[in-house]
């Protein structure tokens, strides 16, 4: 299950990194050049305003949110229906339900291998059987 971990910090940290910056710093260059010229807002404009003026306060709250979450894991984690629906609810999550059954695929199939190795079979076989997914380069 440690693919999930590295794949949100290579991807899902950069991602937020980028619009933390242009909500601290672009918008407000922005919102220099609509006050000269004095023309009127769109709805959607002054939400994103209103967005960056605040973004300190959404990061403590997002920050204390993730924090109680994780709180909340921790103490109820060892419960099995806890885990049960925790499972489920994740499986659902568009994206990383996917990602998350792809894994587990992939996870038996290279434990199947591994058993495999073990016995002393060779690993270009047991690949070939049990991973469905690696392709034989074309010469």
């Amino acid at each position: 299950m440690l693919e999930l971990p590295v794949i949100l910090i290579v991807v899902l940290i950069p991602a937020l990194a980028a619009v933390l910056f242009i909500m601290k710093f672009m918008v407000p260059m922005f919102v220099e050049i609509f006050k000269r010229t004095n023309n009127e807002l769109s709805s959607l404009t002054k939400m994103i305003i209103t967005i960056s003026n605040n973004l300190i306060y959404y990061l403590v709250l997002f920050f204390f949110i993730i924090l109680g979450f994780l709180v909340i894991d921790t103490i109820v984690k060892k419960s099995k229906d806890y885990r049960l629906h925790k499972g489920y609810l994740m499986l659902k999550i568009p994206l990383v339900g996917p990602l998350l059954n792809f894994f587990q695929v992939y996870k038996d199939a290279l434990q199947m291998v591994y058993r495999e190795i073990l016995k002393g079979k060779l690993l270009s076989k047991n690949l070939k059987k049990h991973c469905f997914l690696i392709k034989e380069p074309h010469i």
